[in-house]
Formats: structure tokens, sequence, C-alpha cells
């Protein structure tokens, strides 16, 4: 990629004004954080509803901007002139430095010749980024959205990103949350590749159905590059239906992926024969040599004509995690690989060393007690997902009891009722001791809870609900016992993750003092 100078801003923003400084100044990137090292970086003041970029010009240009931007209705007071002329620092003045940030964000796109990845969906999106990114380990740098930093904002800094850093691959995470965001981001991102993991109920508030989400979703094929790619999961009637109504495998690239388990061959049948098909056999559970469970299986690559199967590759991956979804992320990985041309050996054997992040059916295991901490986000679907992996782990480590910590699920809007039920109903197919409710769905999970152990006929866990985390935090120290798996889940407002540290804190300190 060529040099970043002044000049050249001026030439993407055309309607932008050299205040003061040098055209020929050149520069890394373009930077919102004045906090952060500005050391050959250039500053832009951005304005939101509760902060005002213009109001940190001169701590910029102290940490080292190289230029500031600035919109039309700022003022270039003495002070700040003055200060530039001192710095050396440029300044430019543009009509609204929002569309500046985003036309450069565009710019940096399109200098980007390498292939671009970008993952959607209501729930599993910053798994299926990390093991992707996980399996193409050896196979060039890697930009990747940071964190979950996947709305508008974070995708354009992602972006920004491929100028700084020699990428063979970019993936990008976009989310939504209010209709035609989808139809800006993909404009931006235009991905070579794209992947819609599910459409669920995950921010459903702001779209009223699914109906809607999957309308906002597939909208990202509107930026979809010609010869593109698109992925999607077999076990997701509802872009299953999509992609065989408009004929989806007629205009680009389609890879159906999942497992066995939710594999119907009567639908293979329906689509055309070059449609890929990345199907993940059965699983096989065994102790590794750290006497952590994993999860081993085969991925098929295969073709389907009429009734006739054609299986033009196969590979064996092992998963250092038992969750039956991870499997399912593990074939996305792989179809995405095959969709790059790239081996899918060296992607299996990659995958290997996948670890989820913290929050992320992350294990924890002290003594006789194992901490299950899945509490970085939350969807009746991924509780369902998560009580599965406790009962693995329940067996596996032959623990008597379960006990689960349950946060509310946000943004649902008129679903929250019918969903939170859901998470109750999952609840009582399982042998628990306890249950912690949390949050202004407690009672919903609760009642549907007890409704349900009542049909089956189950004795119900002892149940207790809560407003506020911190209240629950005290019941929960006071009452932990020997021989249990603890699992928590739960939107990321209600801030489980700091329930799991202070009780994993707690049995640090009750064996190393001999208490327990």
């Amino acid at each position: 990629m060529e040099t970043l100078t002044i000049a050249k801003l001026l030439e993407i923003w055309p309607d932008s004004q050299l205040i003061c400084g040098q055209a020929t100044q050149t520069f890394a990137n373009i930077k919102t954080d004045s906090r952060t090292d500005l050391h050959n970086q250039v500053f832009i003041a951005l304005k939101g509803e509760r902060f005002d970029g213009h109001d940190y010009l001169l701590p910029a240009i102290k940490r080292g901007a190289v230029a500031v931007v600035i919109d039309q209705s700022s003022k270039l007071d003495e002070k700040l002139q003055q200060t530039a002329d001192n710095q050396h620092c440029s300044v430019v003045k543009v009509p609204n430095t929002w569309a500046a940030f985003y036309k450069f964000a565009a710019f940096c796109r399109s200098e980007f010749h390498r292939p671009v990845i970008a993952v959607t969906g209501s729930v599993g999106k910053t798994s299926s980024r990390c093991m992707i990114s996980r399996s193409l380990k050896g196979q060039g740098n890697i930009v990747e959205t940071e964190y979950n930093l996947n709305n508008e904002v974070g995708i354009s800094q992602t972006l920004e990103r491929l100028h700084e850093q020699e990428a063979a691959y970019a993936i990008v995470e976009m989310g939504i949350d209010s209709i035609g965001e989808m139809a800006r981001e993909t404009a931006l991102v235009q991905p070579d590749v794209a992947i819609i993991t599910g459409i669920g109920f995950s921010h459903i508030d702001h779209f009223q159905n699914r109906q809607i989400l999957l309308r906002e979703k597939t909208s990202i094929l509107n930026g979809l590059r010609p010869d593109g790619s698109l992925l999607l999961p077999f076990n997701d009637d509802l872009l299953i239906k999509y992609a065989e109504f408009h004929k989806l495998a007629a205009h680009l690239h389609l890879y159906l992926y999942g497992l066995e388990s939710d594999f119907v061959p009567a639908k293979a049948a329906e689509f055309p024969a070059d449609v890929t098909w990345v199907i993940g056999g059965q699983r096989t559970l065994a102790e590794n040599a750290a006497g952590q469970l994993q999860q081993t299986f085969k991925v098929n690559i295969v073709h389907f004509q009429g009734d006739k199967q054609e299986i033009s590759q196969t590979t064996s991956v092992t998963l250092a995690t038992p969750a039956q979804h991870h499997a399912q992320n593990a074939c996305l990985a792989i179809a995405c690989n095959v969709a790059l041309h790239l081996p899918i050996e060296p992607a299996a054997r990659n995958l290997a060393e996948y670890k989820g992040a913290n929050g992320r059916e992350r294990i924890l295991k002290i003594a006789n007690t194992v901490l299950l901490d899945d509490s970085y986000n939350a969807a009746s679907s991924s509780f369902k997902a998560v009580l599965d992996t406790a009962e693995l782990l329940c067996r596996q480590y032959r623990l008597p009891k379960m006990v689960a910590v349950c946060g509310s699920i946000n943004e649902l809007g008129a679903y929250s009722e019918s969903e939170h039920c859901k998470v109750g109903t999952y609840l009582a197919e399982h042998n628990l001791e306890r249950i912690y409710f949390v949050g202004h769905g407690a009672y919903y999970m609760q009642a549907a809870y007890l409704t349900a152990c009542e049909d089956k006929g189950r004795k119900a866990a002892r149940c207790k609900t809560y407003r506020q985390r911190e209240d629950l935090d005290e019941d929960l120290l006071r009452e932990l016992q020997r021989d249990e798996l603890i699992f928590f889940k739960g939107s990321h407002s209600f801030a489980l993750g700091e329930s799991v540290e202070k009780v994993w804190d707690e049995l640090n300190y009750r064996v190393q003092n001999g208490k327990y």
C-alpha cells in the first residue's frame, strides 16, 4: 500500500481544507481516542451524544498527533493554533468528521486486495470469527475485529488497520441493532466471503420478528464482491429456505455446513450439484493428557447429485472443548478454508489449539469443583448449549451436583416472556441442585422451570431470584459446596463474569487454607 500523507487525505475528502501544516506530512493511521499514543497518527475529532472529540484536540496534539481533523462547526482558537504550530501538527477541516472517518475506512478497504471474510448472525459471531482466525494460522498475517467491536465504528477501525499491517486475510465481525445498518456496513466491508451463523432472537427488540432480522442480515449479500462465497449453517431453517427460494447457488458460491446429526439428505437433493456441503461426523469424547475433555470428529467435503454423494476431501478435527456448538463452528472454519481454496489439513491441525475467550465456555477446575464460565452474552439457544456442555462435564468429572447462575437476556422486546420461558424449560431437562436467577427475566425463567418440573414429575432445584447481581454473589459464595459444577450464563450487562472471579477467588482461598 502507498505511504499515507495529508495530501492523500485531502484527495480522499475532496471537500476538506488544510488549515495549517504541510500536505507532505506522512502518517500511519487515523485514531479516534486521544488517550492513546498518537505519534505518527492523525486524530479525528468525532462528536457523539455523550462526547465531543473536539474537546480533546489539545491533548491529542500533545500526545504526538501529526495532524488533527475537525469539522466545519469547530473554530480553531488561538491557543490550539499556537500549539499545533509549535508541535508541527497539521489541521484539516472537513464538513463532517463522521463522514470523513467512514470514507477513510472505505479507502483502506479499496486498497486491500486480499480476501475479506465477514461474519454476522444472531449468535456465535465472535466464537466463529476466532475459530476461523485460528484455522488460518500459518497462512499469513490476519487483521481481525478486536474484542467485540462489531458496530459501524468498530468495523471502520478494523478496515483502517489494513493500511498499517501487511495482512494476508481480514476477518470482520458485523453486528447490527437497527434497520439499514447492515446495508451500510456491507458497503464498507465488501466481503469476498460472507457468513451468517444463524437467525435467532438475540437483539430481536430492534427488529420486531425473525423475518425482518433475516432480511437485514441477508442484506450482507448486497456488498458481496463478484465471484464471492456465502456460508450458511444447514440447521437454520430460515436461512436454508431463503437460500433455496432465492436460488442463491446460481449467483454465488454456496457452502452449507453443520453436523451430521442435523443433516437431512432429502434437503441436499433440493440444491444444485455445485453446492458444497461441509459435514461433521459423529463426535467422540475423551480426556487428553492434561485430563481435560476433548472431542474428535471427521469433517467431509461433499457434493450431492440427486441421491448420490461424492466426498472430495476429508479430515479429522480435535477440539479442546466438548461443546457441540464448537464442533459446528469448526465445520464453519473448515468450510471457510475450502472457500478460500486452502488445504483443510493444516486448518484442522490449527483448530486443536483453539481456546475459547473469557466468558465463552471457559472451564475452570480447582479441587473437586468446576466453573463453566459462559457469561459473556446470552440467547435461549445458547442457554441450551451450555446446559448440554455442563451435563457432559458433570459426567466427565463425576460431579453429582449442578448449579446454575442465570442472568436475564436483554433486547428481546415482545419476545422477552417467551424466550425466558424457553430457558426455564431447558433447565427442567437437567438435574440441578440450586438455581440463581437475576434480572428482569428471572420471574419468567423460574416460573417456566417450576411448571416444567411439575409436568415432568421431576424434583425441582432450590431457586432464588434477584434484582441485582451483588445480592446474588453474597448468597452464592455463602452456599458453595463440594463436588459441584457451577455454570454462569446471562447477557453481558449483568456482569456475571465478576461473579465467576469472586467464586474462583473464594475457592482458591479455601483450598490454600485447607478449608475445602
